[in-house]
């Protein structure tokens, strides 16, 4: 006598062989989605390098933080623009090795030549005038210590190149120790160049002096006993980039001096410097999203097989029953 399975007992028979099937089948999904978070993470193993030639010319950027920096006649005070200004002239720069020196009464190396601007502007944004213990506007000295930075960190010059050397002098140019244009001629006289950048009005303005909480307790007075107006000495200045060979800028808020500086320094000869070793880590996210899309087209397979082989099995097991 013939007979035939019930469809309803395929259905339970079908429902049974799937839970067996769905402990392998969630460690096939589990795995799946771990691979992908690890892809997701696009981890990075080994490291490659490459060799970078750079062009350019050395300079050192010479910041006054003595406390007349802090009169307001430049919003919001004068050392703030100054900070600003670097800003945006580092932002136009490639190439360049650069410097940092803050000065007041005596000058302090912030940081030696190095192409790395993140850091140059991180050491330019922390700059206060507590950076320097002594006050006053000493920029013969500072001279002297750019000198010294090129000697120390710069590059040599050969019997066929010499490099280009810059010092860029931002202050409101009230010089306090006097004879910094025989400096400034005797570095020209050493191929390096002097530009100037003034900062703050001839009208002058009041020098705050505020508590440690930024709390403005009043204004610096003279030995008359008058407030004290500090004012820009463009002059000064001026003569100073003249004696070095260089130029002078007077710093706005709108920034037309920064173009006027990038401009100037381009016309300046650049040097090959040293090739510089860049290294990168490699990204190794492909075989691991591979991997999950294998094991996810594998899973997919053998699932829609086993259903298959457990259907025709189940079928099989039935007929030799009726047999």
């Amino acid at each position: 006598m013939k007979r035939y399975i019930h469809p309803r007992l395929i259905s339970i028979l079908t429902l049974s062989v799937s839970s067996r099937r769905r402990g392998w089948k969630l460690f096939f999904q589990v795995l799946v989605m771990l691979l992908l978070l690890v892809a997701l993470a696009r981890p990075q193993f080994g490291q490659k390098t490459e060799k970078v030639k750079v062009q350019g010319i050395e300079m050192v950027f010479a910041i006054d933080v003595s406390n007349s920096m802090m009169a307001e006649d430049a919003k919001p005070n004068r050392l703030a623009l100054v900070k600003r200004t670097v800003d945006r002239l580092l932002e136009r720069m490639s190439g360049h090795r650069v410097g940092l020196i803050a000065f007041a009464g005596s000058p302090i190396l912030i940081s030696p030549l190095t192409t790395d601007y993140s850091a140059i502007r991180m050491f330019v944004g922390s700059l206060s005038t507590d950076s320097v213990s002594t006050q006053g506007t000493n920029i013969r000295d500072t001279l002297a210590n750019g000198l010294g930075a090129f000697k120390r960190g710069g590059v040599d010059d050969t019997e066929t190149e010499k490099v280009t050397r810059v010092m860029i002098i931002f202050s409101d140019g009230e010089e306090t120790e006097g004879k910094a244009l025989e400096k400034a001629k005797d570095l020209a006289s050493q191929n390096i160049r002097i530009f100037a950048v003034g900062v703050g009005t001839d009208a002058g303005a009041p020098i705050p002096m505020r508590d440690e909480s930024g709390n403005l307790r009043g204004y610096k007075k003279g030995d008359d006993g008058e407030t004290h107006l500090s004012r820009v000495n463009d002059n000064f200045l001026r003569d100073l980039g003249r004696a070095g060979g260089g130029g002078y800028y007077h710093a706005t808020f709108s920034g037309t001096e920064v173009g006027q500086i990038e401009e100037d320094l381009n016309k300046l000869e650049k040097s090959d410097f040293e090739t510089e070793t860049v290294s990168n880590y490699n990204e190794r996210y492909q075989p691991i999203l591979l991997a999950a899309f294998l094991i996810a087209l594998l899973e997919f397979a053998l699932g829609e097989r086993k259903k298959v082989e457990n259907l025709v099995q189940i079928y099989r097991t039935e007929m030799m029953k009726d047999a």
